[in-house]
C-alpha cells in the first residue's frame, strides 16, 4: 500500500523518486546522511537507504511493538541515527524505511497515512473493506494472527510507522 501511495504521489507531481527524504521531514528534524548523501524516496522504496531494519528505541519483543511508537520517538531516533551504507548502494530490508516512507508521503499529501491510503489507493480500486483501523462492528470478521509457536496473537496497531505494515 505504501508503494502504491508513492506511485500515486509521483503521478500527481507531488514528489519524485529522487526527492531527498530530508526535505520532507518537519523543519528542524535531522535526517541521517552518509558523506553528505541523503536517502531519497526511491532509496526508501527499494530498501537501499542505508537505514537499520528497525529503530533501536522500538522494542520488537512487545506483542504490539509499533502501537506506541510515536512521532517524538522517531524524531529522537533520527537525531542520533547513522546510515550503515551510502544511500542507493546496498539492499537491506528496513521496516523503518517503509514506515518513514509512509510518514513523509502522508505529510506531503497533507493528511494521515490511513486517510491517504483510503482516498488514493483503496477507494479507486473499490476496496471498501480493506481497512487500517477495524471498526468494532467488523471485528468479528477479522481472523487472528498467530505467534511463531502457534498461539493466537493480537493484531498490531501502528502510529508514526504505519507505512511499514498497517
Amino acid at each position: 500500500l505504501t508503494g502504491l501511495l508513492l506511485v500515486d504521489a509521483i503521478a500527481r507531481g507531488e514528489v519524485a523518486l529522487d526527492t531527498p527524504v530530508a526535505q520532507l521531514v518537519p523543519f528542524g528534524v535531522r535526517f541521517p546522511d552518509a558523506d553528505g548523501v541523503f536517502p531519497t524516496l526511491g532509496d526508501l522504496a527499494t530498501h537501499r537507504a542505508g537505514l537499520a531494519p528497525m529503530p533501536d528505541n522500538l522494542d520488537p519483543a512487545q506483542l504490539d511493538p509499533y502501537a506506541h511508537y510515536s512521532e517524538l520517538d522517531l524524531f529522537q531516533y533520527l537525531e542520533r541515527a547513522q546510515l550503515y551504507a551510502l544511500p542507493g548502494t546496498q539492499y537491506a530490508y528496513s521496516n523503518l524505511g517503509f514506515g518513514i516512507l509512509g510518514y513523509v508521503l502522508a505529510r506531503q499529501i497533507g493528511t494521515t497515512y490511513e486517510q491517504a491510503v483510503k482516498t488514493r489507493v483503496l477507494a479507486p480500486l473499490g476496496l471498501a473493506e480493506t481497512l487500517i483501523q477495524i471498526p468494532a462492528e467488523l471485528a468479528s470478521r477479522v481472523l487472528p494472527g498467530t505467534t511463531a509457536g502457534g498461539q493466537e496473537a493480537p493484531a498490531w496497531n501502528f502510529d508514526v510507522l504505519a507505512g511499514a505494515g498497517a
